[in-house]
């Protein structure tokens, strides 16, 4: 239970409780306590919206120990988000797509590891549409990615990008084609990634994924997934590759969610998890410090079942209550403040990251992007002149020209901090 003395709201407690797929007994009892003594359900409904956990909250809400003290009208609004991602989850995509994608690959000889959000619902949450997720995630060996696109060209899905001829070419640099899209009659949208490495900021040991894979039963067709200890790893280096730390990570929905699969992850899988090989792809990825930070949010806001032994592994902190009501304070933190992207890109660009590169270096990348990057965003092909008035608007942009006015508020706030503290 979160820790009242620390200025969480009722709320909060409530939602930290039900953010998650399976409800002790205790958990249960607590949620229902707090449900007869009143709640304002404008803000629980706030904090649903903001991390995108409507289908999780309304899950447990309409269940036969918490609906009879949830207003009916509460649980209506709930009602809607719960349907839709079961419709979306278990008939569309599980029960109609994902096998389709798989037959398609298996009919051709490829080897493809599904990913992230589709391989977390399937194996660790209590319900397969309690897990949303934004795009169906693969990994294929490099040569193979232009075949796996064709093919699912085939069956419906498109490139985002209109070009003349191929124009699917993945550079060095990027870590993926770009995405592939598909709409279904009720006009909701699939999007597909097809990855051949797992990121572009950080050295991530590829052989050693492929090696530990496991196979994974998707109804009729089977489909690799990553390892236990890989999964977890995946899920810290997806937050890193975002560049959420304790200082920007405030009220990001990214971040919840990754710290909702750690929970789901540890809480049946804590027996077989072999940490040598989960520290062992953190450290050779630098991120240590950033597992160490979400694993550390999600055991004190959800109370996840991951080993002190572990923790202290990844970073040596003395034991102690200083330590604990730090986490208390920045998990109250995280739960009560929106996120702010201009602070987040302002720190990233000024503190020194784990990849250690020069602020200039980030400064350039950040704000001036190749330009085949920008034509991408917009959907125009690399051989075409248009590519480069893409880019002048992208610089005239009303909003870039706000956000980089902010920016620069927020870059001499924080250099002014800086000098004071010397």
């Amino acid at each position: 239970m979160l820790d009242q003395s620390v200025g969480f709201r009722p709320e909060e407690e409530f939602f930290a409780l039900l953010a998650r797929s399976r409800l002790s007994s205790d958990q249960s009892a607590r949620a229902l306590e707090l449900l007869r003594r009143g709640l304002n359900w404008q803000v629980v409904q706030r904090l649903c919206r903001r991390f995108n956990l409507w289908h999780m909250i309304g899950f447990h809400l309409r269940s036969p120990q918490l609906s009879g003290a949830v207003p009916k009208d509460v649980l209506g609004r709930f009602g809607v988000f719960v349907w839709s991602a079961v419709v979306r989850n278990e008939f569309w995509i599980f029960g109609k797509e994902l096998p389709l994608i798989l037959k398609t690959f298996r009919d051709a000889g490829l080897e493809a590891m599904l990913l992230k959000g589709a391989v977390m619902a399937m194996l660790h949450y209590k319900d397969r549409s309690l897990r949303l997720f934004g795009d169906i995630d693969f990994l294929l060996r490099r040569e193979q990615l232009h075949q796996a696109a064709e093919l699912l060209f085939g069956i419906g899905f498109s490139s985002q990008r209109q070009s003349s001829g191929d124009g699917r070419g993945v550079g060095p640099e990027r870590k993926s084609l770009p995405p592939l899209v598909k709409f279904a009659g009720s006009g909701q949208r699939l999007m597909l990634d097809l990855h051949w490495r797992l990121s572009e900021k950080y050295p991530v040991d590829m052989g050693r994924i492929w090696e530990r894979g496991e196979a994974i039963q998707v109804g009729q067709e089977r489909a690799l997934a990553p390892c236990v200890e890989h999964r977890l790893y995946h899920v810290c280096l997806h937050a890193a590759s975002h560049g959420f730390s304790p200082a920007v990570w405030d009220g990001s929905p990214l971040t919840m969610m990754s710290i909702c699969d750690i929970n789901e992850l540890f809480s049946h899988n804590s027996q077989d998890f072999v940490w040598d090989e989960f520290e062992r792809m953190a450290v050779g990825s630098r991120i240590e410090q950033r597992c160490h930070d979400f694993l550390r949010l999600s055991k004190v806001l959800l109370d996840a079942n991951v080993p002190e032994s572990g923790l202290a592994r990844l970073r040596q902190e003395a034991a102690g209550r200083s330590v604990s009501v730090l986490w208390e304070k920045r998990a109250a933190r995280f739960l009560q403040r929106k996120p702010d992207d201009v602070f987040r890109f302002a720190y990233n660009l000024v503190v020194p990251g784990p990849d250690r590169e020069s602020p200039w270096r980030r400064f350039r990348r950040r704000c001036f992007p190749p330009v085949a990057a920008v034509a991408r965003h917009y959907g125009v092909a690399d051989d075409s002149v248009l590519k480069y008035l893409c880019y002048v608007r992208r610089l005239v942009r009303p909003s870039i020209i706000r956000k980089g006015t902010l920016l620069a508020l927020r870059l001499g706030e924080m250099f002014l901090r800086r000098l004071l503290r010397r």
